[in-house]
């Protein structure tokens, strides 16, 4: 489209485009009883050990509901800190100073195979007590 449509329709639309495939894709996984449970078991059982693994690190938590947990580090520095040494290892986390969070952390919960690699990194990262300890 013309460039001035796009910026105008940029700046009202969802912060995050979902095309017609991932609706019918989405629209299929709700309806398959099977996925969708074992996907709630997912959510639940790795939020539960993400809480756990916060709670041994002295890192607060805020209660969710969702597919994600949101770290409270207190400061920028710790919260950049980790997000910066997740990155290096290619843990993606999303950093909330946009939502006037700056010193939090949204870890959002994905496959058995990603949460396990998050516990082994912050397992390892927990050695440098500039980061994980208050």
């Amino acid at each position: 489209s013309h460039p001035d449509i796009a910026d105008l329709l940029n700046r009202v639309r969802q912060p995050f485009n979902v095309n017609s495939l991932a609706q019918a894709a989405a629209v299929a996984v709700l309806n398959d009883q099977e996925t969708l449970q074992r996907t709630l078991t997912n959510n639940q059982d790795y939020k539960q050990r993400l809480y756990q693994l916060c709670a041994s690190m002295e890192i607060p938590c805020l209660a969710s509901a969702a597919n994600f947990v949101t770290l409270d580090f207190a400061t920028v520095k710790r919260a950049s800190a980790l997000e910066e040494a997740l990155m290096h290892k290619g843990i993606i986390v999303r950093g909330l100073a946009n939502y006037a969070m700056p010193s939090m952390l949204r870890i959002t919960i994905g496959m058995p195979e990603q949460m396990e690699r998050l516990f082994a990194a912050m397992h390892q990262l927990a050695q440098d007590k500039t980061i994980l300890k208050p």
